[in-house]
């Protein structure tokens, strides 16, 4: 059995959330959401800060059991070029999100 197919915890039935930091080929979280889904997850999310999507991540994102994938902004989707494939992802704004931290620290420091 390899990591992928490891589920810790019970998930049957269960809605599951995968946060990841960084999407590259989307294997890791097609690996995941399989597992998730054969140990009884009846419907699987994807959140990651950064969405590269380089080879082979339009395949893997097509054939995965994720229902939908949240990204930020910060990386342009421009790799992602198959529609079905975007239809599946959604980019969310994080200038606000910078914005307000940074004020917050700068705050702190004077």
């Amino acid at each position: 059995m390899s990591g992928g197919e490891i589920v810790t915890g019970e998930v049957r039935d269960s809605t599951v959330l995968i946060l990841d930091d960084l999407i590259a080929t989307f294997g890791t979280i097609e690996r995941a959401a399989t597992a998730l889904t054969k140990a009884g997850a009846w419907r699987v999310f994807a959140f990651a800060a950064h969405g590269l999507f380089v080879s082979p991540a339009t395949e893997s994102l097509q054939r995965a059991p994720v229902e939908h994938v949240f990204v930020t902004d910060a990386v342009p989707l421009f790799r992602l070029t198959a529609p079905a494939a975007r239809e599946r992802v959604e980019v969310l704004p994080c200038a606000a999100l910078f914005a307000a931290e940074i004020r917050k620290q700068h705050a702190a420091w004077c």
